[in-house]
């Protein structure tokens, strides 16, 4: 997965660009790439057109997964010098590209700066931008470790990567509970005198209504699951789950 990191502060190896790379970097995994790019090195050409240099960092930026666009808070927005870059794009220029809003300011006054501007305008570019947005006081970098731990409990399995492992482990536990339930433990089959597919099903437990026998839509969302994952695993044999 490529990450990119776009900062907006016009004061190069600011604040903002370290948070911004913190969060880059508790994203990433093992074989994962992140990129910086700290706009204040490239403020010089800007406002050439054409520019070289300026095409290839756009490019960058748009060939992203994940992006991480960072600002600090001047005049309760994001800062010209990012908007100047964001500029040179077309409309949908980041379309396909996974963003974070990122903001920092002095203190909780602007809170909102980053869902109220910046996400409009990376939307307004065709990003998706399913996370929430992250504002950061100066004051409190020095709990940036426990600011992210909290922003990524919540926001981690939105992103690519992290949302297909996450994907992933849920699945593989539901085929873990479909094989389970594929047993002779569980299939009335070879039962004549069952009255249905699955056994050990409960309707009402506490009016002892129907507890331990077959329930209508059990059986139908057993089934269910059954033709959605032969369509897209290899079929699971009848006794695979016996001894799980």
């Amino acid at each position: 997965m490529r990450i990119c990191v776009l900062v907006g502060n016009p004061n190069a190896g600011s604040r903002t660009l370290a948070a911004a790379e913190a969060l880059a970097g508790r994203l990433a995994g093992p074989d994962d790439s992140v990129e910086v790019i700290d706009l204040a090195g490239h403020a010089n050409e800007l406002f050439a057109w054409p520019s070289e240099k300026m095409d290839a960092l756009t490019g960058q930026v748009a060939g992203s997964e994940v992006l991480i666009v960072a600002s600090p808070t001047y005049k309760a927005s994001y800062t010209g010098l990012l908007k100047s870059f964001l500029d040179r794009y077309s409309a949908f220029g980041l379309r396909g590209v996974h963003a974070v809003a990122l903001m920092t300011g002095a203190d909780r006054g602007h809170a909102m700066a980053p869902d109220v501007n910046l996400r409009p305008l990376l939307a307004e570019l065709a990003a998706s931008v399913p996370t929430q947005s992250l504002y950061i006081e100066m004051p409190k970098m020095d709990s940036l470790n426990e600011i992210l731990d909290d922003w990524l409990q919540l926001n981690a399995h939105l992103l690519p990567g992290r949302a297909d492992a996450k994907a992933e482990t849920v699945a593989d536990y539901a085929v873990q509970i479909l094989v389970r339930l594929a047993s002779d433990d569980f299939l009335a089959f070879d039962d004549a005198s069952w009255e249905g597919v699955l056994k050990h099903g409960t309707y009402h437990e506490t009016k002892n209504l129907g507890v331990d026998e077959s329930v209508m839509w059990g059986d139908y969302w057993l089934l269910d699951a059954v033709d959605t994952i032969t369509q897209t695993a290899p079929p699971i044999a009848p006794n695979a789950g016996k001894d799980q």
